[in-house]
C-alpha cells in the first residue's frame, strides 16, 4: 500500500513539473530537484537512458531549455529501428547541402538537410566539413522523425546568443558560467592554441580527445582552463605538424 502511494505521489510530482514546464517554457523557474525529475521524465518517455547524458541544457532566448546531444540521435535510431539513407549531396555558391532520408519499419518517412559553408576550405578543413553536413542531415532527420523539435548539439554552434549551460547531472543545481566565458581564461587558450599554430578544427579536437566526447565550442568542454591548456600541450606533442597552405577563413579562425 505504502509502495503504490509513493508511486502516486513521484507520479503527482513529475505531472507538476511537467505543468510549469508548459506553462513558463524555462527550465530555470524549476527548482533543482525539479530540474531533475524533468529531465528523467523525459528521457524515460522516449526510452532514451539519462544515465548517458543524452540532452544538456541551453540558455537560448533567456530560457533555459535542452538539446539533444548525439547520444539522443543515436539511441533514437536504435529503439525505432530507424533507416537512415542520403538523397543527395550538392554544392550551392559557397555551401555544402547534404539531404538525409529516415524511414521506419512502419513506412513513415522524413528528410532533412545539412548545411556548411565551405568558402575558402581544403584538404582536411574540406572533408571535415562535408562530413560535418551529413552528421548534420542525420540527425536532424532522427529527430525531426520522432518528433523531437529541439536544436541538435551540431546546431547550436550557429545559433547567435545560444550559451550552453552547465547543471550538475546529480543535484539539478545551475553550476557557475563555464571558463570559457571569462576573457582572460579563454584568451589564455586561445592564444596559447594559435602559438602552437592550431586551426579551430584541431583545438576541438584536442579537447574532444582530452574528455571523451565531441567538443565544437570551449562550453562542451567538461574541464578547467588548466586542464584545456594540457590538453592541447599534450594533442601537439603527439601530432605531425600539420602544413596548410590554404587562406585562412572564418571557419579556420579560432574565435
Amino acid at each position: 500500500m505504502a509502495e503504490k502511494q509513493s508511486a502516486v505521489t513521484v507520479t503527482n510530482t513529475a505531472d507538476q513539473v511537467l505543468e510549469q514546464v508548459i506553462a513558463n517554457g524555462d527550465l530555470s523557474k524549476l527548482k533543482p530537484h525539479q530540474r531533475l525529475i524533468y529531465y528523467k521524465h523525459v528521457c524515460e518517455s522516449l526510452g532514451l537512458n539519462p544515465l548517458t547524458q543524452p540532452f544538456a541544457y541551453i540558455q537560448l532566448n533567456n530560457k533555459l531549455t535542452l538539446y539533444a546531444r548525439r547520444d539522443a540521435a543515436d539511441q533514437l535510431r536504435r529503439i525505432h529501428k530507424i533507416n537512415l539513407s542520403i538523397v543527395s549531396r550538392e554544392t550551392i555558391d559557397d555551401v555544402y547541402v547534404v539531404t538525409a532520408q529516415a524511414t521506419t519499419p512502419a513506412g513513415r518517412s522524413d528528410e532533412s538537410t545539412g548545411v556548411v559553408c565551405i568558402k575558402g576550405l581544403g584538404g582536411d578543413r574540406l572533408a571535415n566539413a562535408f562530413m560535418k553536413a551529413e552528421t548534420k542531415a542525420k540527425r536532424r532527420v532522427t529527430l525531426s522523425l520522432v518528433g523531437l523539435g529541439w536544436l541538435d548539439e551540431n546546431e547550436i554552434v550557429t545559433v547567435p546568443g545560444a550559451q550552453v549551460m552547465r547543471v550538475d547531472s546529480e543535484t539539478g543545481e545551475i553550476e557557475a558560467p563555464h571558463w570559457g566565458q571569462d576573457e582572460k581564461q579563454r584568451g589564455s587558450v586561445l592564444n596559447r592554441a594559435e602559438v602552437l599554430g592550431f586551426d579551430r578544427a584541431r583545438l576541438f579536437a584536442a579537447l574532444s580527445a582530452d574528455c571523451g566526447r565531441e567538443c565544437q565550442r570551449l562550453s562542451d568542454y567538461p574541464k578547467g582552463a588548466p586542464e584545456a591548456l594540457a590538453a592541447i600541450e599534450a594533442y601537439h606533442d603527439q601530432q605531425a605538424p600539420v602544413e596548410d597552405d590554404a587562406p585562412e577563413t572564418e571557419e579556420g579562425k579560432l574565435l
